[in-house]
């Protein structure tokens, strides 16, 4: 019996974990939509870090 409860938690918690992931990278990739328009070619880098940071962040706020 033990054994099995195991088995469904760690399940659990992997699918929490994966719908978590998936929701972050979700609401990563709509701060781009938060910006102006792109000005320069160093743009797409702030862009890509801020996306990247998003990301973290809403994993670790959910997360917690």
């Amino acid at each position: 019996m033990m054994e099995r409860m195991n088995i469904r938690t760690i399940l659990t918690l992997g699918i929490v974990a994966i719908a978590l992931a998936l929701i972050s990278l979700w609401m990563g990739q709509q701060s781009y939509a938060w910006f102006p328009p792109q000005a320069s070619a160093e743009s797409v880098l702030v862009d890509q870090l801020f996306s990247f940071l998003v990301t973290l962040g809403t994993f670790i706020f959910w997360g917690w």
